[in-house]
């Protein structure tokens, strides 16, 4: 097995540069997280405006949440090969270039459109794969810190560009608000100039299995949070594709679904922030927690079946988003936790395909329900996939008891290099 090599990077450690950047990885979670959150305003569009089926309009969210996800181990090699910067701009490269293709497309052409949100997807996976592991390359002390402030763009996002979207949708129309949203995912290629590599967890070997970090499979406890990573991915891919139809369904404006949505966001983002607050804490405060907003973003999920009203939706959007954004946000440092900064953007690379699986399959299979049922059917689907969330999490809290103790590890400097005369 390969060993991580490691320069001479400790002076650029929790240095001014470092929190730099820290803003630049928020800005561009809140883009893309904004973008993914957004699709089911798209959704709402293609079903209540455009005519679609919902297991057709189905098939966007699906495309999108599955690419990007299944990117995950191509990222990481890219990672490691050619570095964060050139990965991240590649990835706003992208995700530009489908947002044009949708633009280009006619409204309805699904075939066309469905291939131009692929490459949105493609395009969105590439961006993140850079956010969490450059964070461990610039920081030692803060480290846990810097995480979770970052992922707090994970829900700034979504709490902003639906509302945007859905002004664009409005006075635009589908093409028109295509190319703008292209617009903002231009913004992912001026901050992934800023993300400079800096070697400090690089692999010795040149080897494509070295570089994949293939021994991470063999890990019970690794597979376990994959497992937890897919069905909570499942619930919420489900949830974001369809809870503006639902909020329609039950008689209530495309706009109030956007602002339920934008709800949502806002006690995401709160969740996230207060969760920052406490990133220092210890390991095993760190794990339960991320049992109990586990729960909390279940049971918000399960409970908007039952809404009608705008404040019962109002409620169950600001249970489900706190309790998602805390346990999203715990994410990066619990897998710093149990796997280690050298096995940062490997461990993300190996556990996306799991969520992509879910993100592919499930707003499918939610869309087919709803098509056959109703809403509600498709609602129950996620609530099966939270509850089983729920279970893992209870596994991941009593498996990793004592996992690591060395999440702060600092590369070792390198020996310089002897020149002979």
């Amino acid at each position: 097995m390969a060993t991580p090599r490691t320069k001479n990077v400790a002076a650029q450690f929790d240095t001014s540069y470092s929190w730099l950047i820290m803003v630049a990885s928020f800005l561009v979670q809140t883009v893309i997280f904004g973008t993914l959150s957004s699709l089911g305003v798209y959704y709402a569009h293609f079903v209540e405006d455009l005519s679609w089926s919902p297991s057709q309009a189905a098939i966007i969210p699906s495309a999108v949440f599955g690419t990007s996800c299944l990117m995950g181990p191509i990222v990481s090699v890219m990672y490691y090969s050619i570095g964060s910067r050139c990965t991240t701009i590649l990835g706003g490269l992208l995700t530009f270039a489908g947002f044009v293709a949708a633009f280009l497309a006619d409204s309805s052409d699904r075939f066309w459109i469905t291939f131009a949100f692929c490459i949105v997807g493609i395009g969105v996976g590439t961006a993140l794969g850079s956010c969490h592991p450059i964070i461990t390359e610039y920081f030692l002390k803060y480290r846990h810190t810097a995480l979770t402030v970052s992922t707090i763009g994970g829900a700034f996002g979504p709490f902003l560009i639906p509302v945007i979207v859905q002004y664009f949708l409005k006075h635009y129309g589908f093409q028109g608000a295509a190319l703008l949203h292209g617009g903002l995912a231009l913004q992912v290629v001026v901050l992934g100039m800023l993300m400079r590599s800096t070697g400090a967890f690089e692999t010795s070997s040149s080897k494509l299995r070295d570089k994949c970090q293939f021994q991470l499979l063999k890990q019970p406890l690794f597979l376990l949070m994959c497992l937890n990573c897919a069905m909570w991915g499942g619930t919420n891919f489900i949830h974001s594709s369809m809870i503006n139809t639902l909020i329609i369904e039950r008689g209530l404006s495309a706009d109030t679904a956007a602002l339920m949505v934008s709800a949502s966001g806002a006690a995401n983002l709160i969740g996230r922030i207060l969760v920052a607050l406490i990133a220092h804490k210890g390991d095993n405060l760190r794990i339960w927690l991320y049992f109990a907003t586990s729960t909390m973003f279940t049971i918000g999920v399960s409970l908007c079946v039952i809404g009608s009203t705008v404040p019962e939706f109002l409620s169950f959007q600001l249970l489900n988003g706190l309790g998602f954004g805390s346990m999203r946000s715990i994410s990066p440092s619990l897998m710093l936790y149990l796997f280690g900064p050298e096995n940062m953007s490997a461990s993300r690379g190996f556990m996306t395909p799991f969520v992509g699986a879910s993100g592919l399959l499930a707003p499918l299979l939610a869309g087919l329900l709803a098509e056959a049922y109703d809403m509600t059917a498709a609602y129950y689907l996620a609530t099966g996939l939270g509850l089983v969330n729920v279970i893992t999490c209870i596994g991941l809290a009593l498996k990793s008891h004592g996992a690591r103790t060395d999440t702060k590890q600092e590369p070792v400097a390198a020996e310089p290099l002897e020149i002979d005369g």
